[in-house]
């Protein structure tokens, strides 16, 4: 596969004056993102013998090159915070650009195996694989003294390395036909090295994480499942984040890890209607932050403790009854999430003088619903209009009420989006038209708050043809 991409497009957002002038303005006309990708991967799989054990392996790899020129404003990059009196507006910086000029090359293989067995007298269904994951990054940041210079200041030259290796076994149990219980675990290990070619600094840390989960079902009829699991949620720090770029020494910056738990039900009420509920938690050991607002390469991150999830999700599909020969289907999916809090003796990322325990997460809103009626026509057409609604949801740790003047501050607005999705068969060419329709009333709505106001995208059209031979 091959992508390539030219933007003027910047990742700064606007000021709150600015947004009401006009949201979808391009304060930094200047910020140029260029981007080429391209990879593969191979897949070999085959069962062995007849009692269903199979072999499969994935090679795969890819090269990303990124080079992102931004201009500078207030005398800075374009994250710099633009001030936050009221009227306050983006001042570029004529003799600033930075570009932020990224290579990165990752490659791996990962085998795994099926097999199955039957040890005391229950069925077993054995899965086990290894994989071996290898990441090469070179970055550079380049200052030029023009909004379209491409050349300049080499400021940052580094060059950092992964190699992760891991390894799991998850062994489903049979007990009949009414009870399985799968568990399973997976052992990571991760080692990170850095080198800052500009200073000749060097370093490197590894890490290794047990991953345990074990997960439950239970099955009364044929038309209802029980289920229940908890498992370790883990997510390792970046090579920037434990590897200091002055000296090469390592950083105490531990894993991002948590305890997981879900218990639901799904069932087929009756003919046509199906129905999904699970409750969850998510209760976080340590969630790693950034120590400041506007984040970026340069910001430090910071084990920052304990976070409290918990909600549930519902779903119902109801498949109604065919209107000549055609069948309508309705699809609503519902999340509340009442609790997710920062929890332990916290205090602000922008005031560190301020206690926060107890305060929202940023962007966790508390409600999150999609409904969708679609029609479909065997062989001739189908079309689907579907309604998106996020409620309102804070954009930092202070839960700022109103929108700050600089547009990083306060709390987005809940939304509701509107999409449509159809195609036609031309069934005597083989063609099929397809259109989708992203935002299909056009709205203005806030997505982001974090380096400024960021509208959602406007109405996207996209058109095309399918042609099955």
């Amino acid at each position: 596969n091959l992508y390539t991409e030219t933007s003027n497009v910047t990742y700064a957002g606007l000021t709150k004056i600015e947004f009401e002038e006009n949201p979808f303005q391009n304060q930094f006309k200047d910020d140029w993102f260029y981007v080429t990708r391209y990879g593969t991967h191979l897949i070999y799989d085959r069962y062995i013998g007849e009692g269903g054990a199979a072999f499969a392996v994935n090679l795969y790899g890819y090269r990303f090159k990124r080079h992102w020129w931004r201009q500078g404003n207030n005398g800075g990059t374009n994250s710099t915070n633009p001030g936050n009196a009221p009227g306050v507006r983006t001042i570029l910086n004529p003799t600033r650009n930075d570009g932020r000029n990224r290579l990165y090359t990752v490659w791996g293989v990962e085998p795994k195996f099926r097999a199955n067995h039957r040890l005391f007298g229950v069925l077993h269904e054995a899965d086990f694989g290894v994989r071996a994951h290898y990441e090469v990054q070179d970055r550079k940041q380049i200052q030029g003294n023009s909004p379209a210079a491409r050349e300049g200041v080499l400021v940052e030259d580094n060059l950092r390395r992964t190699k992760a290796y891991s390894a799991f076994v998850q062994d489903r149990m049979f007990f009949g036909s009414h009870w399985t219980v799968s568990g399973g675990v997976r052992l990571e290990n991760i080692f990170y090295s850095r080198t800052n070619r500009l200073n000749n600094a060097s370093g490197s840390v590894s890490l290794t994480e047990v991953i345990p989960g074990i997960g439950v079902t239970f099955n009364p009829t044929t038309e209802v499942t029980l289920y229940t699991g908890i498992h370790r949620g883990f997510a390792p720090p970046r090579v920037e984040d434990v590897i200091s770029n002055t000296d090469g020494s390592s950083v105490d910056l531990d894993a991002e890890k948590s305890w997981n738990i879900e218990i639901g039900v799904r069932a087929k009420a009756f003919e046509g209607l199906e129905l999904h509920a699970t409750a969850f938690q998510m209760d976080f050991e340590n969630q790693i932050i950034p120590a400041s607002l506007a984040g970026g390469s340069a910001t430090t991150l910071t084990n920052a403790g304990e976070t409290f999830h918990r909600g549930v999700e519902l779903r119902a599909v109801a498949t109604l009854p065919s209107i000549s020969l055609v069948a309508p289907t309705l699809d609503v999916s519902y999340t509340y999430l009442p609790v997710a809090s920062f929890r332990g003796e916290r205090y602000s990322a922008l005031d560190p003088k301020r206690r926060i325990t107890g305060n929202r997460l940023t962007y966790a809103p508390e409600h999150l619903l999609t409904a969708s009626l679609g029609v479909e026509s065997r062989d001739l057409f189908s079309f689907s209009i579907e309604a998106v609604y996020v409620s309102n949801q804070f954009s930092d740790d202070l839960n700022t009420m109103e929108i700050t003047p600089n547009g990083r501050q306060g709390m987005v607005p809940a939304y509701t989006v509107w999409n449509f999705s159809g195609n036609y068969a031309i069934q005597p060419l083989n063609l099929t038209m397809v259109v989708t329709v992203k935002n299909l009333l056009n709205k203005v709505y806030v997505v982001d708050l974090s380096r400024g106001m960021l509208p959602g995208s406007p109405r996207l059209v996209q058109y095309g043809l399918e042609w099955r031979f």
